[in-house]
């Protein structure tokens, strides 16, 4: 698989869910994603809760304005140790 300028898969099942429309949670993202928010400033300016489901397109608005850590892809098997709210 190769990917884009932004780290973004082409191809594949990990591209798959960013198109499918669906809603998830952070968590979900946060290992679909294989990124970490260690501080989620993308969800302090409005209402939204950060364990509301939210599409890719916020998910993404949201972890681009949040302090993250990538995670390697061959440890996204393993679940995201944090501390956020």
């Amino acid at each position: 698989m190769t990917g884009d300028a932004r780290g973004h898969s082409k191809g594949g099942n990990l591209s798959e869910h960013r198109a499918d429309g669906q809603t998830r949670t952070p968590a979900e993202w946060e290992r679909l994603e294989c990124v970490v928010v260690l501080d989620p400033d993308g969800w302090r300016y409005d209402s939204k809760e950060w364990g509301d489901p939210i599409q890719f397109a916020e998910w993404e608005r949201r972890m681009a304005a949040s302090t993250i850590l990538l995670v390697a892809r061959h440890n996204a098997s393993q679940p995201p140790h944090h501390n956020n709210p």
